[in-house]
């Protein structure tokens, strides 16, 4: 119990530490703030799917950027060919990214996780190939992008107060999803999925139909990244496939390993600290001569990053936490009381 609490404490203070340099950033440019945020809520939601694939039933989702495409794109052609409100966009985004989640998690989900693994990031790199191959002169664009999504509360003059409306929305709706999957984290389907997680084969002696619950998590998880992928194309108005890269599959994961899996609160402040090196270093170059181009020495930094953690931190920084369920918390008190006897 007391090691819990005090995990939970450095989790806490690590997070105000985020918290506080990102506050900084608004002193110097609000516009720069406000993109740095909108890429919090984005990634957050992103590592979060990641963290209910991975972190909660053990499945190795390494095409996560594709289901973030699909959705990206979905939103844009439903906005920019038939001009449809965001809110319709953004659900359309969720169910057509789980519906390809369910029709690749079919015959993906019996495989062992290297296969899985193997598979997924094959997928995803079809799905932006795909993307890639539709017709220029269609809405899709294909090499060119995706242009002509409306912007979304254009009914708001003011070019920063839009902008901030917007960011604002995407922070509403990462607080919703972390809540939901917080819910879902601590009720039996999340006892479930991390019983899947560390013994299969116990899960399905007791009766459960684990292939049934890996669709469900692939499928929840790839609607997730959906609607990641169209908060993003509303932000940026535009999508061109090659923004969908097997690298950025690599920095969500990188973000739910250093935050710490099966715990929603860890991959946030994994997300802010992935984030906040990304930006720090982009800053860097005006003020010390670097030896190595911004982006290679930010490379350096997360990868180095990443292989500390695995090799002394592999729980991440804010370890999973104990489920505490009506019968935990009665063990709890029996021995509180017996501890208290005891003594």
């Amino acid at each position: 119990m007391k090691a819990s609490l005090k995990l939970d404490r450095t989790g806490l203070i690590i997070g105000i530490i985020v918290a506080g340099i990102i506050a900084s950033f608004a002193t110097v440019n609000v516009s720069y703030t406000l993109d740095l945020i909108f890429f919090l809520a984005f990634y957050g939601i992103a590592a979060l799917s990641l963290n209910l694939e991975y972190g909660y039933t053990g499945l190795s989702n390494f095409g996560k950027v594709g289901f973030i495409a699909v959705g990206a794109y979905t939103a844009g052609v439903l906005s920019a060919a038939f001009h449809l409100p965001m809110i319709v966009c953004i659900i359309a985004a969720a169910i057509a990214a789980a519906a390809v989640g369910f029709a690749i998690a079919l015959p993906t989900v019996r495989l062992k996780e290297d296969y899985l693994g193997m598979s997924t990031i094959i997928i995803g790199e079809m799905i932006r190939i795909l993307l890639r191959n539709t017709p220029t002169n269609s809405v899709w664009g294909g090499v060119f992008g995706l242009r002509g999504i409306s912007p979304p509360f254009n009914f708001i003059e003011n070019p920063t107060l839009r902008l901030l409306t917007y960011v604002g929305f995407s922070v509403g709706l990462f607080f919703v999803i972390y809540l939901l999957l917080e819910r879902w984290g601590n009720s039996p389907l999340g006892r479930v999925l991390k019983s899947i997680r560390d013994e299969e084969l116990a899960s399905k002696s007791i009766g459960k139909f684990t292939y049934r619950y890996k669709l469900l998590s692939l499928t929840l998880g790839s609607a997730i990244a959906g609607i990641a992928g169209a908060l993003y194309a509303f932000y940026f108005l535009y999508l061109n496939p090659d923004t969908f890269l097997p690298l950025i599959t690599f920095i969500i994961w990188v973000m739910v390993i250093v935050g710490g899996m099966a715990n929603n609160a860890g991959v946030v402040i994994g997300t802010a600290i992935i984030i906040l090196i990304n930006r720090l270093t982009q800053i860097a170059k005006d003020y010390i001569n670097l030896p190595l181009e911004p982006n290679y020495f930010q490379a350096i930094l997360v990868g180095l990053l990443i292989i500390l953690f695995l090799m002394f931190r592999p729980q991440g920084l804010v370890p999973e936490k104990v489920v505490r369920t009506p019968a935990w918390k009665v063990l709890e008190e029996e021995e509180r009381k017996s501890g208290g006897e005891n003594q």
